[in-house]
């Protein structure tokens, strides 16, 4: 991030910057990016809420390979276990392996296969979109069992599938998150290099 800096302020150098990396410093650069895009959205909550940073500490997420910053900035910091909320939060995978097509293959193979069962489970959709079929009042047990059996690249921190599903679960317990609408967005041009997968939509 610091090299990069070198030339956030100097015109004329864009086509010179050239930052190589190893793919574990990629991994942690996206880690770092992640971190600072929640940081940032906790803040606008904060703001909205006319809340000063003297009444409450920031949160910031740790890397287990690496420090947010400094020990000396962080003499006044605690470490607190909370309990992960995803109340307004959009949770997606953006991580796959790339770098291990054999892995890669395995883990698209195995999460086509569970999405075929589980939307072959929801039976004929609510109604159909320009871009793909939606179903309304879907039961949380159906999301659950979908979520169990998805694979997620061990890499991508950003998502937990066992944290997502217990958040689920206690939701359900407060009487919230019973049913949900579920949508298989589909490109609207079809696209040669992309191909097609068959999810057994007819």
């Amino acid at each position: 991030m610091q090299m990069g800096r070198w030339f956030g302020f100097r015109r004329g150098y864009e086509d010179l910057t050239r930052i190589y990396m190893t793919d574990e410093l990629a991994g942690w650069f996206s880690d770092l990016a992640l971190v600072e895009h929640e940081l940032r959205e906790d803040i606008q909550v904060y703001e909205s809420q006319n809340l000063m940073p003297l009444q409450l500490g920031t949160r910031i997420l740790q890397h287990p390979g690496m420090l947010v910053t400094s020990r000396i900035k962080q003499r006044f910091a605690t470490s607190i276990t909370v309990e992960q909320s995803y109340a307004e939060k959009v949770v997606q995978t953006v991580r796959f392996p790339f770098r291990r097509l054999e892995d890669l293959a395995v883990m698209l193979e195995q999460n086509i296969i569970a999405t075929r069962v589980f939307l072959g489970r929801l039976g004929t959709p609510s109604v159909w979109r320009r871009n793909g079929p939606l179903w309304y009042g879907v039961g949380a047990e159906a999301i659950l069992t979908f979520l169990q059996t998805y694979r997620v690249d061990a890499e991508a921190r950003s998502v937990s599938l066992p944290l997502l599903c217990a958040y689920i679960e206690r939701q359900r317990e407060l009487d919230e998150l019973g049913n949900w609408t579920v949508a298989v967005m589909g490109r609207e041009s079809r696209d040669r290099q992309l191909g097609e997968i068959d999810l057994g939509l007819k």
